[in-house]
């Protein structure tokens, strides 16, 4: 982000809030399992520095698990594939591939 911008804003890193993707009124069990197979990936394979790219849950709020597929395909897939194509992952790209294989039709 350019310099100028960033000065203008204060910013707080937020980690992912597993909590609130338990709650049924947030989220259905299709996102909580698919968040938590993600979440393994990265405390597994990535560095410090890679961590921080872990998606939020925000990416996984979604209660009508119809909608929460499409919801992985159109915004968590692209960033997943935005990720291995920067190099970003490229130290467990192989991990990330096969869960983006493995995201529900």
């Amino acid at each position: 982000m350019d310099v100028a911008v960033r000065r203008r804003f204060a910013f707080v890193t937020m980690w992912p809030d597993l909590a609130v993707l338990r709650d049924p009124a947030q989220a259905c069990p299709l996102m909580l399992q698919t968040f938590t197979q993600l979440l393994n990936i990265f405390v597994m394979h990535a560095a410090d520095d890679g961590f921080q790219l872990l998606p939020g849950h925000a990416y996984f709020l979604e209660v009508d698990e119809a909608r929460a597929k499409v919801k992985l395909h159109t915004e968590l897939k692209p960033l997943l594939l935005e990720y291995i194509a920067q190099g970003h992952v490229s130290g467990f790209r192989d991990e990330i591939y096969a869960f983006i294989d493995g995201l529900p039709e």
